[in-house]
């Protein structure tokens, strides 16, 4: 980014110069490398856990 507020036209106004290197443009949506089952499951065996020590420990 190019801050340049002595030589604008206008006299102090900010001009952004922004560049991005081919970075990001035209670039594919990708999908996940790896699957979500365990994660899921992990949540759900956390969820019963956390459950039961709602139920059983705290009165």
């Amino acid at each position: 980014m190019v801050v340049d507020m002595l030589n604008s036209p206008k006299g102090g106004v900010i001009q952004h110069d922004i560049k991005f290197n081919g970075v990001g443009e035209g670039a594919l949506v990708s999908l996940p490398k790896h699957s979500y089952w365990f994660d899921f499951w992990l949540f759900v065996m956390f969820d019963i856990a956390f459950f039961l020590v709602m139920y059983f420990i705290v009165p």
